[in-house]
């Protein structure tokens, strides 16, 4: 969280990263505070286009093109999953209860919200859904994830659709991503809107 100067990031996640070929082609590499549609503004009326790299099909050559593109990056110390809660009538919530008294839940927008009261631990990266306030929280809160005591698992909101969008809650999704290292759960919920 602490730049060159020892202040804190504004934006929390690192920057955007975006290659130039000799012909003058863009390709985004790392999804970062610059959010994709501010590069494709500026290189419009140049006549340039923006190419995004699929990051998450790179090889580890590949992935030397930017920093903190290897799956794994950002994965706390603990297993760890994207999750989502699914509604299911013949759930068995007690038994869920126990296995997420050891997990710590990392949400976004309340989309894990029926985890908060049976997890170890629960924080919102942002309440309203404000991927700035997302990005700005998100390093701390991997970090303060993998530090509870007694946890077991870390389970991340599961931002997967979010990846192709052009904000910056791309850049945030891809941090989760990798934080979970593209780890999938889905957990049954009795009486949860699906």
């Amino acid at each position: 969280d602490a730049g060159p100067t020892g202040g804190a990031c504004a934006h929390g996640i690192e920057s955007t990263v975006v290659g130039v070929a000799a012909d003058g082609a863009l390709t985004l590499h790392r999804r970062g505070a610059v959010a994709r549609e501010k590069i494709e503004a500026v290189a419009k009326p140049l006549g340039a286009k923006v190419a995004v790299a699929d990051a998450y099909k790179k090889d580890d050559d590949d992935a030397a093109c930017a920093p903190g593109q290897l799956l794994t990056h950002y994965a706390p110390r603990l297993p760890a999953a994207l999750a989502t809660v699914a509604s299911d009538a013949a759930a068995d919530d007690a038994k869920s209860d126990a296995y997420l008294g050891a997990c710590v839940v990392v949400d976004f927008h309340g989309r894990l919200a029926a985890l908060e009261k049976p997890a170890l631990a629960y924080r919102d990266l942002s309440k309203t859904g404000d991927a700035a306030e997302a990005a700005a929280a998100l390093f701390e809160t991997l970090r303060w994830a993998e530090a509870v005591p007694d946890a077991k698992n870390v389970f991340l909101a599961d931002l997967s659709e979010e990846r192709a969008s052009a904000g910056l809650v791309a850049g945030v999704a891809d941090r989760i991503f990798r934080a979970a290292s593209g780890n999938l759960i889905e957990i049954p919920r009795r009486g949860v809107l699906g």
